[in-house]
């Protein structure tokens, strides 16, 4: 995964693993599901085979390289390829199941296969989720209710995957908190093949069209030509849109397809007893490297590096068990070892709705000692799930026929989204009696309101108020605003308007990136009774300078800079107000700026301010807002003290950026305005002004707090006009 998707946030927000088959404890022993033939829906007692315990291993590696991951991500950083191997795994063994019903039977019975998989997966999936929304509403603030109700709700349906892809390219969702079903993404992606595979199996094996051997021949030809082309599409769609191609079922089928390819080649079969202690060492080895060392927040999956783990569990898979001595596979017995391939699947599901909320309980991030006790308690409720969920629900009356498996897989997914959907309401609900609360507070002009209560003679200036609304604050801003704001790599330039558009008395042009859009509220709140016009040019890391450099402003931003003054001269514009950013030097030098770098980013930016003015335009810079970075500002004063919460000392979150620097060494081009004292005293930031959150998130201002700097933005923006 690559781009701008973060990797520890998503990590935490999107590596997961999924089993592949299906094992019962029968009383001659385990039994491998995949390699049983049914009769009438039930075992043949002459077909059964004992588990492979390398199979048992390599789940037991896959799920505890995730949990690691993402409890411990320094330990592990290359945990997430639990999620690839797991996908190798499933194929090998559902294509094994399959083309051993083909060579029986001559058909695969969809029907009687879907309905194993329901008893197998739905139980335990739905308990996890039904679970998930209890503690949700028990446990977490309701800022965090929307996200997770939508996650449990498409985890349900099993589309999880195609939501997350949706919200990895959506900005206003780029920086949410992960949800508790963020992890039912492989699953969804998983269950997703289970529909296709068998078709495609049954299709290749019977198509007399194609001539030329056996029907494991063509199953094999027709997954190798599926696997060659999802592989090459995985890698232009990993290339292209990195974020979410992490998450397209078709660029991950060659995983399945690999495993599947093993089942049908019978590699295994040709090697020997030495070759095959040999080829499992390898596997081993490079399994483990490739969880310990891989650098995953600086790799793009499922891409190239993609084959290094999915090659290795196909290897473990083709060397299979040895007898000799030299061999892992002593290590492979232990029981330790048998116990967690056995319940990787209930570890799977529950470890992550811990994660997710284990911070909520203890009131700070998961530690050494927290996160201890978080696998044990994994461990403990995978085990309750297998012994009274998984066992009872695969040879139960209610599912133990096709037809009830799939009554099941109606009512029960059906269940969950409708509660989901019954929740989302009532915050919905919330949120607008919230909304039309503040505007009613706003619009009758009550003192102490938001960022007027900076004035210290405001009593309780700053303390959360009884009925604060954490999802009110989390949906609080200017939906049109930030819908204009243009990709990074854009080189459109995009003007949306806001105000008068007839004759106004003054038009101002906002200009930068998202720290631009969000005080739109402030400008068209001041200028409404005033008769002003408010423009918007924003685009993605991107500040208006004429400059591109690696890691910053890309070259459709330096483009668009040199553009922009010409555009707004014939628009009839009067102030360009450009908003600073915190990172302004990262934007506009580069990432790792040298002195001279960095001179030659302020030259840059004095000279296209200075475009503006030669055109007739008054220019003002607008200095940042201090933020609560890294957490969200209406989660972190929802779970905060009532007094104060999430206020931050003042020399630590009030800097000035490399915009406010040149301004004020320019005072005969540009006015420069801070905004600090609108969220800041002497000592400290603050999160909650005059009952209002300031922040949407870690660093943008919510519309609600921006309208009351109404009357500060925009007297400075009068006072520009006038210069």
């Amino acid at each position: 995964m690559g781009g701008s998707w973060d990797r520890a946030g998503l990590t935490s927000r999107v590596a997961s693993v999924r089993l592949g088959g299906d094992v019962r404890l029968y009383a001659g022993g385990m039994v491998q599901v995949a390699e049983v033939a049914e009769v009438d829906g039930r075992a043949s007692a002459d077909s059964r085979r004992p588990v492979r315990r390398d199979i048992q291993a390599l789940r037991a590696f896959a799920v505890m390289s995730v949990v690691v991951y993402h409890v411990w991500p320094s330990v592990m950083p290359g945990g997430f390829v639990g999620v690839d191997v797991f996908f190798v795994i499933s194929g090998f063994l559902i294509t094994s199941h399959l083309l051993s019903e083909v060579e029986r039977r001559g058909t695969v019975r969809t029907g009687r296969f879907w309905a194993r998989r329901i008893r197998r997966l739905l139980p335990a999936s739905c308990t996890v989720l039904a679970v998930s929304l209890v503690l949700v509403v028990l446990v977490a603030p309701r800022v965090s209710w929307a996200l997770n109700l939508r996650d449990v709700r498409t985890g349900a349906a099993y589309v999880e995957n195609w939501a997350l892809a949706s919200r990895a390219v959506d900005y206003l969702a780029a920086e949410e908190a992960p949800g508790v079903a963020q992890h039912y993404w492989s699953l969804a992606v998983e269950e997703q093949f289970y529909l296709v595979w068998p078709l495609l199996v049954f299709a290749a094996a019977r198509a007399s069209w194609w001539p030329g051997g056996s029907a494991r021949a063509r199953v094999g030809r027709a997954l190798a030509l599926v696997t060659a082309v999802s592989f090459l599409a995985g890698l232009v769609w990993t290339w292209a849109t990195p974020a979410p191609a992490f998450f397209n079922t078709f660029g991950r089928a060659w995983e399945f397809g690999v495993g599947g390819l093993v089942a049908v080649w019978r590699l295994g079969q040709v090697l020997g007893e030495h070759a095959r202690a040999a080829w499992a060492w390898v596997a081993v080895v490079v399994l483990g490297a490739t969880a310990f060392l891989l650098p995953g927040h600086e790799v793009s999956f499922p891409g190239w590096a993609a084959l290094v783990p999915v090659g290795a569990a196909a290897l473990f898979l083709v060397a299979g068990e040895s007898r000799l001595r030299t061999s892992p596979t002593r290590y492979y017995a232990f029981p330790a070892v048998q116990w967690l391939g056995d319940h990787s699947y209930g570890i799977y599901l529950w470890h992550w709705p811990f994660v997710v909320l284990a911070p909520f309980v203890t009131g700070h991030p998961v530690g050494l000692v927290d996160g201890v006790a978080l696998v044990a308690g994994t461990f403990v409720a995978a085990w309750v799930t297998k012994r009274w969920v998984e066992d009872p629900f695969r040879g139960g009356a209610l599912t133990r026929s096709t037809r009830g498996a799939f009554l099941f897989a109606l009512v029960g997914p059906g269940l969950l989204v409708a509660c989901s959907t019954l929740l989302l309401h009532r915050v919905d609900r919330g949120v607008a009696e919230s909304a039309a609360r503040v505007t009613k507070s706003i619009s009758s002009g009550e003192a102490c309101v938001g960022a007027e209560a900076m004035d210290p003679g405001c009593p309780d200036r700053f303390r959360r108020p009884d009925d604060f609304d954490s999802a009110f604050a989390d949906r609080d801003y200017d939906a049109a605003a930030y819908d204009c704001q243009v990709d990074a790599d854009s080189a459109e330039v995009k003007i949306c308007r806001f105000g008068r558009a007839d004759s106004p008395r003054l038009r101002v042009a906002l200009v930068g990136n998202s720290h631009a859009v969000h005080l739109v509220p402030a400008l068209t709140e001041y200028g409404r009774s005033r008769g002003w016009e408010v423009l918007l040019a924003a685009q993605t890391d991107c500040l208006g300078v004429d400059r591109a450099v690696e890691g910053g402003q890309s070259p459709g931003c330096a483009r668009r800079a040199r553009e922009l003054p010409r555009l707004l001269e014939r628009e009839g514009v009067d102030v360009v107000v450009f908003a600073s950013h915190d990172n302004a030097e990262g934007y506009v030098a580069g990432p790792s700026t040298s002195r001279a770098q960095v001179a030659e980013a302020e030259a840059r930016t004095v000279t296209s301010w200075r475009r503006y003015v030669d055109r007739g335009m008054r220019v003002l810079v607008l200095g940042d807002v201090p933020g609560v970075r890294p957490e969200s500002g209406p989660a972190c004063v929802a779970v905060g003290s009532a007094d104060d919460p999430c206020a931050r000392p003042r020399d630590e979150v009030a800097h000035d950026n490399l915009f406010d620097v040149v301004a004020r060494r320019h005072p005969e081009l540009v006015a420069h305005h801070a905004l600090t004292a609108l969220m800041c005293d002497d000592d400290r930031c603050h999160a909650m002004v005059g009952g209002v959150s300031v922040y949407r998130d870690a660093h943008h201002l919510t519309r609600t707090y921006a309208r009351t700097m109404a009357d500060d933005v925009g007297g400075a923006v009068a006072r520009a006009a006038r210069r």
